[in-house]
C-alpha cells in the first residue's frame, strides 16, 4: 500500500508540473498575440524574427520598387 501510495505522489507531481508547464506556454502565447495586436511584433513574426519596423522598410521598398 505504500508503494501505491508513494506512486500516485510521483504521478501527481508530474501531472501538476506537466499543467504549470502548459499553462506558462499559454501564458506565453497569449503575450505574443497581444503583442502582435498591438503592433510590438508583426503577426507572421515568430519568436520576434521580424519586426513592425523591419516590415514597413520591406513593404515601402516594395512600393517604392512597383512605383
Amino acid at each position: 500500500m505504500a508503494q501505491l501510495s508513494e506512486w500516485l505522489n510521483i504521478m501527481l507531481g508530474e501531472i501538476s508540473r506537466k499543467q504549470a508547464e502548459l499553462e506558462q506556454a499559454r501564458r506565453e502565447e497569449e503575450l505574443r498575440r497581444e503583442e502582435a495586436a498591438a503592433g510590438v511584433i508583426a503577426p507572421e513574426a515568430s519568436a520576434g524574427e521580424t519586426t513592425v519596423d523591419e516590415a514597413t522598410r520591406h513593404d515601402q521598398a516594395g512600393i517604392r520598387r512597383r512605383a
